[in-house]
């Protein structure tokens, strides 16, 4: 979510390469990158991230948070 409108096509070429990319020290390399034009280029940086907290039945399965703490739905099955 931007709110605050702000565009990087270096920083989104380099947050979807990582997003895409298995885990491990590229991927970390990446988004390191992506964190530094955060740091040199934002107005400000959040302080806090709140918590959030689920709680999910037995029948809902694929609930997962990506490293953002949002919930993607795509991968969400129910069963009775």
């Amino acid at each position: 979510y931007n709110r605050y409108g702000y565009s990087s096509k270096e920083m989104d070429a380099l947050l979807d390469n990582a997003d895409h990319a298995k885990a491990g020290p590229e991927r970390f390399a990446q988004y390191g990158k992506a964190e530094q034009i955060a740091v040199t280029e934002a107005g400000f940086i959040p302080q806090s991230y709140p918590k959030a907290m689920f709680l999910v039945r037995p029948t809902v399965k694929g609930i997962r948070l990506n490293v953002m703490g949002v919930l993607p739905l795509n991968t969400v099955e129910y069963t009775k």
